[in-house]
């Protein structure tokens, strides 16, 4: 959701974003995605369709900076069940300094700082 707050005459608006995942009912492909047998296209999996439209929001955001508008995001990804080996090996570069999610095409998508990603296991 939104949320604006005021500080001074200046007001701020706040993106919030939740995303919760349940690894534990998705196979690999359809978490990170995978290609098209019949056509050879790369077809999103749910994380990384969300991993992407993060970080399209964080540069339209940081566009908007740009042009002197306060605004500013804080993204939450909630993992919900329990962690295993399998699909949470594909987090390791979002969760270390680089913060990109790899996928199997060899594409990298960029997230934004830590100041609004966060990442939170529920297990």
């Amino acid at each position: 959701g939104d949320r604006s707050t005021s500080a001074g005459s200046e007001k701020v608006e706040t993106m919030v974003t939740v995303s919760v995942v349940a690894p534990r009912v998705l196979p690999l492909t359809g978490m990170y995605g995978c290609f098209d047998t019949t056509t050879g296209e790369w077809k999103d999996g749910v994380l990384s369709n969300i991993v992407r439209k993060i970080s399209t929001d964080h540069k339209r955001l940081e566009a908007q900076r740009l042009l002197q508008e306060q605004c500013s995001e804080v993204n939450w990804l909630v993992m919900d069940g329990p962690i295993a080996n399998d699909w949470v090996e594909g987090l390791n570069t979002v969760l270390d300094e680089s913060q990109q999610l790899c996928l199997a095409n060899g594409e990298r998508i960029h997230l934004p700082p830590l100041s609004s990603f966060n990442v939170l296991f529920e297990v």
